[in-house]
């Protein structure tokens, strides 16, 4: 029962952000990391404490370099690479049905990209964080309010207008909001946010995710 409970939460996870929301890591052990979410989560949850602990935050004098993806140096992590590592382990921890810790550990994803002004990774933790509240703790109220607020500031954020991040973003949040009006009874608003969220797929030309939406 354990072992059926821990696979639908990890197909959750990534029905609703695998192909759409791929990322190529420049890191390889992020890269590896991220590989080994659905098969070996322990491991992926090791290899992300492990470059978290052996690098230090980058404090760069450009503010630009904020949003790099490389490291040459082995011994920094940029900002936004500690908030791509800090959503792997996040994940990891959710799959292993370890809640509150993939609670507090996105939270911290989504302070270092607040302050470091990272928009689509702030929206893309908070996502994550309303996905373990639903599929974690099953607090329906909870993660639809989490969805609300991040529909409201989202659209108000100059450097997401008219991008393809702002309909990825939208079709997620669709998605799991349709995911958890089916599963609370609300069927027939479930059928229209899902229609909805086709509308926005069709718009983004993604053939895996369209097959992952059938």
């Amino acid at each position: 029962m354990f072992f059926r409970r821990l696979l639908c939460t990890a197909l959750f996870v990534f029905s609703i952000s695998f192909s759409l929301q791929a990322k190529t890591y420049t890191v390889p052990m992020l890269s590896e990391a991220n590989s080994l979410l659905l098969s070996q989560p322990e491991r992926a949850l090791s290899i992300t404490q492990k470059y978290l602990s052996q690098r230090r935050l980058s404090k760069p004098q450009d503010p630009a370099r904020v949003h790099i993806n490389e490291e040459s140096d082995h011994t920094i992590r940029t900002p936004l690479n500690t908030v791509n590592a800090l959503q792997i382990q996040a994940k990891a921890l959710s799959i292993l049905q370890r809640s509150e810790q993939a609670i507090s550990v996105i939270k911290k994803a989504e302070k270092i990209a607040t302050e470091h002004h990272l928009i689509y990774p702030l929206y893309e933790s908070q996502l994550l964080l309303a996905t373990f509240y639903w599929e974690n703790l099953r607090n329906s109220t909870t993660a639809l309010k989490m969805l609300d607020n991040i529909d409201t500031e989202s659209r108000k954020a100059p450097s997401l207008k008219l991008t393809k991040q702002l309909q990825v973003l939208k079709y997620r949040s669709l998605m799991l909001r349709a995911n958890i009006e089916s599963t609370i009874g609300a069927d027939e608003k479930a059928e229209k946010l899902y229609i909805k969220a086709k509308g926005y797929l069709v718009a983004l030309d993604d053939q895996d995710e369209l097959i992952n939406y059938q």
